[in-house]
């Protein structure tokens, strides 16, 4: 469902399967160093921090309601991006990250 909308015919293409590898990997950086292990930690949340969330919860609940599940994991994509430039690994946001996996495993 990441490589288009439910209704159009979508030619095979492994480069959407890595593309989704790529950001599944990048929402597990988020919270997970191989070095240090879990770098969760306990920080408030920053109002850009905020912005991000809640811009992203508002599009993922219109575009699940009305099937358009690519548009809507392009956003969890967005957001992954802005909380990694924010630099934010705050436990406020490990809600968003697992249901963006679970989001991204059950339709990518």
């Amino acid at each position: 469902m990441f490589l288009g909308p439910l209704e159009q015919a979508k030619p095979w293409n492994t480069a959407g399967i890595s593309g989704v590898f790529g950001f599944l990997k990048k929402l597990w950086r988020l919270y997970f160093d191989e070095n240090n292990g879990l770098i969760v930690n306990k920080d408030e949340p920053t109002k850009d921090n905020l912005k991000s969330l809640h811009k992203t919860i508002k599009k993922a609940a219109e575009d699940i309601e009305s099937f358009s599940f690519n548009t809507s994991v392009s956003q969890f994509m967005i957001c992954v991006n802005e909380l990694s430039a924010q630099n934010c690994h705050s436990s406020y946001f490990r809600a968003v990250s697992d249901f963006s996996f679970a989001l991204c495993t059950t339709y990518c």
